[in-house]
């Protein structure tokens, strides 16, 4: 930036704002909540907590409970932090770290996900012992 300029004016975006907030909320402070308790504890009105919370749920990232009405954190964000390497993918990144907790441990090591309220077992590294 040449030495006269004047830095850009920073703009929020109060949706993606409170989005995030959401998303961060959920992450960080409980497994679970409804719409009440996130627009009291984020401070933002209900209707805008609805609206976010339906979004976010269409898109994949929240799932809501239809019995207890409480919105939790799906799986869809682990894509986000996964490996930007189009040549490997999750199971490949994560060999090394598992190899490695196998020769530490000699205890099988398996890379799950939960999906929906099932465990899904990605890849397994078995023992190295005879006991399983």
């Amino acid at each position: 930036m040449p030495r006269n300029a004047t830095p850009a004016k920073v703009h929020g975006v109060p949706n993606l704002q409170r989005g995030l907030a959401v998303l961060e909320y959920l992450a960080v402070n409980r497994r679970n909540a409804t719409l009440t308790e996130l627009s009291e504890r984020l401070g933002f009105p209900s209707a805008s907590v609805f609206r976010i919370a339906n979004a976010l749920t269409q898109m994949g990232y929240l799932s809501r409970d239809p019995a207890t009405k409480r919105y939790t954190l799906t799986n869809q964000m682990l894509r986000l932090g996964q490996p930007h390497d189009r040549d490997r993918g999750l199971v490949e990144s994560a060999l090394p770290a598992m190899r490695g907790l196998r020769k530490l441990t000699g205890e099988t090591t398996q890379l799950c996900s939960l999906v929906d309220r099932d465990i899904v077992v990605l890849e397994q590294l078995l023992a190295t012992h005879p006991f399983k």
